[in-house]
């Protein structure tokens, strides 16, 4: 508003201070600046669209402590008061296209079942995002799916493809996920998915899940550990 003092006279107006504009502020919800970033957001966007195809988005999420008037929404605990930011980030723009800020107590898969999807594009995520009803969704919206099996589900494996030489890539096979998620709940997923068996330079080894059944594993790999650069934007 500074910015544009010259205008507001012209129209009339007059700047604001920060401490009326804070005030004000304080008695608004959130949903007006989430908004207001995703115009913002999907407007900086369209220069920059590549084909969707070759889209790949990171998924992931970090915590934010709170404390102070206006935080008691976010409370979980008597000493304990905090967000998370749920975010979507293109790393080939280097900036993020989508954000979500409820209270850490909100699960993480509430929060992944909100998040627009775009449809044929790649989804890179961790484990946070552990959902196959969520996969389902995006398998059938046409998204490749890459994230990590937790080390207890098994697959049943119907093929093994050949493994690269002199890579990283320890095996490479195709089979299905448990058809049911516990006694009671059918799993909703039921397309084949492929592992990997991948060694980090730490040594530890890694079960890499894709839904595309035919990329050269190496190029599923190297997406997966592409979501480094999520963390470092956090």
């Amino acid at each position: 508003m500074e910015s544009h003092a010259a205008w507001l006279y012209h129209l009339g107006g007059r700047t604001v201070s920060r401490s009326t504009l804070a005030d004000a502020n304080a008695l608004r919800p959130g949903a007006v600046f989430s908004d207001l970033c995703s115009m913002m957001v999907s407007r900086a966007q369209r220069g920059l669209r590549r084909k969707i195809g070759e889209a790949v988005y990171l998924i992931d999420a970090t915590g934010v402590r709170l404390s102070g008037a206006g935080s008691e929404w976010a409370r979980f605990s008597a000493k304990a008061c905090g967000a998370k930011v749920h975010v979507i980030y293109d790393p080939a723009a280097d900036r993020p296209i989508y954000a979500a800020v409820p209270a850490a107590k909100v699960n993480d898969i509430t929060v992944a079942q909100t998040m627009p999807i775009e449809t044929s594009a790649t989804h890179v995520f961790d484990l946070a995002y552990y959902d196959f009803r969520c996969w389902a969704r995006m398998s059938a919206a046409g998204c490749r799916i890459v994230t990590r099996f937790k080390s207890r589900t098994p697959l049943a494996v119907a093929a093994e493809r050949p493994v690269p030489e002199q890579t990283n890539i320890l095996s490479d096979h195709i089979g299905f996920l448990p058809r049911r998620q516990s006694r009671s709940r059918k799993n909703p997923f039921g397309d084949p998915v492929r592992e990997l068996r991948v060694r980090t330079e730490s040594g530890k080894v890694l079960r890499v899940l894709c839904n595309d059944l035919d990329a050269p594993a190496q190029e599923i790999a190297d997406l997966y550990k592409r979501r480094w650069a999520i963390e470092l934007f956090f």
